[in-house]
């Protein structure tokens, strides 16, 4: 997931993202929006955003309400990234 911010000169907006796909070498990637969203109207206007990866511990706190839900249950992403994870973040 990664949050997008924009603005468009009048209102800040803040949108998350869970589909992305890089494009190249170069520090190029895609983005999915579109018309009926805010973020995409003032991209279009402004044509600039900052984007932000959040960490394995802000995860929690960046999805709020709207958490992952696999087949009814709720997956312990700690877990499943572990062994990703440099040793003083497994616990």
């Amino acid at each position: 997931m990664i949050l997008v911010t924009t603005h468009d000169g009048g209102q800040d907006n803040i949108m998350t993202i869970s589909w992305t796909v890089v494009m190249d070498f170069t520090p190029v990637f895609a983005i999915t929006t579109g018309k009926w969203n805010y973020s995409y109207v003032a991209l279009r206007k402004r044509r600039e955003c900052v984007t932000a990866i959040p960490s394995v511990d802000l995860l929690d706190n960046v999805m709020g309400v709207g958490a992952f839900i696999v087949d009814g249950r709720r997956p312990d992403r700690r877990k499943m990234l572990a062994s990703k994870l440099p040793a003083g973040g497994r616990g």
